[in-house]
């Protein structure tokens, strides 16, 4: 068998190995381009010979609509003074295109696909602790100086967002199989614990913002269900640990009634990053520009004696908040794309539910978190918002299909 043969013949088990592997990296955020460019190439692959997916998805109103964050990026990156990357926006398309064929094409199986992310998160955390132990490291090793919990991520807050959208997985499809809902509640606290201890504020609230949603859905189905009373413990059982247990900044936020602390530096941020909007309204400055963007507004004469918060620290990264964010880096333009996206992807979600529910749970805990944080200039971060994104599209295609009907309008 020659090798063009051969990619014929497993090219759909090509495409699962290799979307196997990419849940995996995203799981560790570890060499994550990397394996979204093996995934991409193994998805050309399989296009080749099944031409039918490939015309659903070009033929999808969500993909063109998608499309245009591509043309606001290249030309803000071109117009922008600053270090942007005009390309980044294609990393973008890449994982709605991901999540859309992936649910084309194994539809149920996609969703429990998705049991990858927490299962590797839990098992890279459980790793973590073991080899600490075993090498007498202690806590110093796994915690920061202020007592908060990183293990295997680079960060406290990296690893709070993903067991935020861990947990969220973990709860989606506890809905869709009802065997599995101890094992998934079991799952869904430790992870959720996990969470609590890296005292990742915005992570913290995403997971409880999530149980609330999961809980009122739940009750508004099934108010007896397993899934039902599982969920109203893990919530009741994760504050009497979080209280009791690993008190930290988040316990002081949930009791604090001084602002300056919930905020933490985030109003000189915000402020900050609304300046820096006004200045390129309508295409922002390019995705990847608010750290130069930034530096530039503080330099400014007039701002010698302002942004405290900020100059006390560092220059940031990153508008750490989310419709800020969008807005420096793709202006009006690109927040508006990203509304429609959102708004079709909750329309799907709600419309077909409950399958759709984990990819709707996942969306809902990178909005939330969106509060007080932003990520997509990062390819991890935006990674975990398009992925469940181009699923429910995914799902919208399936039910049209099913229905016979068209494809509805905006």
């Amino acid at each position: 068998m020659n090798i063009k043969n051969f990619l014929n013949s497993y090219a759909e088990k090509i495409l699962l190995t290799t979307y196997i592997i990419f849940l995996v990296s995203l799981s560790l955020e570890w060499e994550i381009n990397l394996f979204r460019t093996i995934l991409l190439v193994a998805f050309v692959s399989y296009g080749f010979n099944n031409r039918l997916v490939v015309q659903e998805i070009l033929a999808s109103n969500f993909m063109r609509i998608a499309f245009l964050l591509v043309g606001i990026g290249i030309i803000s990156w071109i117009l922008s003074p600053y270090h942007a990357k005009g390309l980044k926006t294609l990393d973008w398309i890449m994982y709605i295109i991901f999540g859309l064929s992936t649910t084309l094409i194994w539809k149920k199986n996609s969703i429990f696909l998705l049991l990858i992310i927490p299962l590797t998160c839990f098992s890279a955390s459980a790793l973590t602790v073991i080899w600490s132990y075993i090498n007498s490291l202690g806590a110093s090793y796994i915690f920061t100086g202020e007592n908060r919990l990183f293990l295997f991520m680079e960060t406290t807050n990296r690893l709070g967002l993903l067991c935020a959208i861990a947990t969220s997985i973990c709860i989606g499809i506890s809905f869709l199989q009802k065997r599995w809902t101890i094992l998934l509640a079991f799952l869904a606290f430790c992870l959720s614990y996990i969470n609590w201890l890296t005292q990742s504020r915005s992570s913290v609230f995403a997971i409880f913002g999530v149980m609330l949603i999961s809980i009122a859905y739940a009750f508004n189905q099934h108010k007896r269900s397993p899934a039902t009373i599982s969920l109203l413990g893990l919530f009741i059982t994760l504050l009497v640990v979080g209280v009791f247990f690993a008190k930290g900044r988040i316990l002081s936020t949930l009791t604090s009634s001084d602002l300056g602390y919930l905020l933490n530096g985030r109003d000189d941020i915000w402020l900050a990053a609304w300046e820096i909007f006004q200045k390129s309204p309508l295409l922002g400055f390019g995705v990847n520009s608010f750290h130069d963007a930034l530096g530039a507004h503080m330099a400014l004469p007039e701002n010698a004696g302002r942004f405290p918060a900020i100059r006390a620290q560092y220059t940031f990264w990153n508008a750490h908040q989310m419709i800020l964010g969008i807005l420096c880096e793709t202006g009006i333009a690109g927040l508006a794309v990203f509304g429609i996206l959102i708004f079709k992807g909750i329309r799907s979600a709600v419309t077909n539910l409950p399958a759709t529910l984990p990819a709707l749970l996942m969306l809902a805990t990178f909005l939330i978190h969106g509060i007080g944080g932003y990520g997509f200039h990062r390819s991890w971060n935006a990674a975990l918002f398009f992925l469940p994104l181009g699923m429910l599209e995914g799902w919208r295609i399936l039910a049209v299909k099913h229905n016979g009907s068209k494809e509805p309008s905006l």
